[in-house]
């Protein structure tokens, strides 16, 4: 039996995107994140509960905006964004993670300037720092307030 990624994976993950981007837009909410990459068959897989290998695969989170209607859409995940972080998921549980070379950001932002409507304002990982924190500020303000 093969062990790594083959077409047949990838043309499956296209083909369950479809369902949960049913508009073609390339993008879902990152709300939906969770469901969708449980969904997927192995080896892109990553089975429930999957929050904290979620954060810790820190996909970037942008706001989308659509060149059609001009709407902005808050907290979604790029599908090349995420195939990216599950293919290098996979190689990392094999012993082979994938190492970028210090430039990778530079690259990525030219090489991802087609993208309609791609502004990335956060990640995985900084949105459980985000939430995390907010938690810590709504617990001393009520606690303030009840000094």
């Amino acid at each position: 039996m093969q062990e790594g990624i083959t077409d047949e994976d990838y043309d499956l993950f296209y083909e369950i995107w479809q369902e949960f981007d049913p508009d073609g837009t390339q993008y879902m909410a990152y709300k939906s994140l969770a469901e969708f990459v449980d969904v997927l068959e192995p080896p892109l897989q990553i089975p429930k509960p999957n929050k904290f290998k979620i954060i810790h695969m820190d996909i970037p989170i942008v706001q989308y905006t659509d060149p059609n209607t001009a709407e902005v859409m808050d907290n979604m995940v790029f599908c090349t964004d995420i195939l990216d972080a599950l293919t290098q998921d996979f190689f990392a549980r094999k012993g082979n993670p994938i190492e970028e070379p210090p430039h990778v950001e530079e690259i990525k932002m030219t090489t991802f300037s087609d993208r309609p409507g791609y502004l990335r304002v956060s990640s995985s990982l900084w949105k459980q720092r985000e939430d995390y924190c907010a938690s810590l500020i709504q617990k001393a303000w009520k606690f303030h307030k009840r000094r």
